[in-house]
């Protein structure tokens, strides 16, 4: 799945009461097959992810982690080298069980979204 995405949520209550909350944007850019993770466990997962990419590119990639309201949970930025890579992402204490989702930025280049669940 590539391109932008708009999500609005409609909750109507059982009193027959609704409110619609604001649209959000999920942003699916191009895969590019210079970069693309291998894995990413475990899913479930309870508070650690165990990340393994490869890249063409050395550089800076930002590990982005968002729910399914596209609210971003968990950013960070590391360092990266051309070839095989893999990081231990631990500090995921915070979030709360549900659905996310995970994609790594690196320049022009994004990787396709991982479907993850936190217990």
């Amino acid at each position: 799945m590539e391109g932008r995405s708009y999500y609005r949520l409609k909750q109507t209550d059982y009193n027959g009461e609704n409110e619609t909350f604001r649209a959000v944007l999920l942003d699916f850019g191009k895969s590019d097959k210079s970069f693309s993770m291998t894995s990413v466990g475990p899913n479930p997962f309870i508070n650690e992810l165990q990340v393994n990419f490869s890249s063409d590119i050395e550089g800076v990639a930002e590990f982005m982690l968002y729910n399914v309201q596209g609210t971003v949970s968990f950013r960070e930025s590391m360092d990266i080298s051309r070839g095989s890579n893999s990081v231990n992402l631990s500090i995921l204490n915070d979030l709360p069980p549900g659905i996310y989702f995970l994609k790594l930025i690196s320049g022009d280049s994004t990787t396709e979204p991982v479907k993850l669940v936190r217990k």
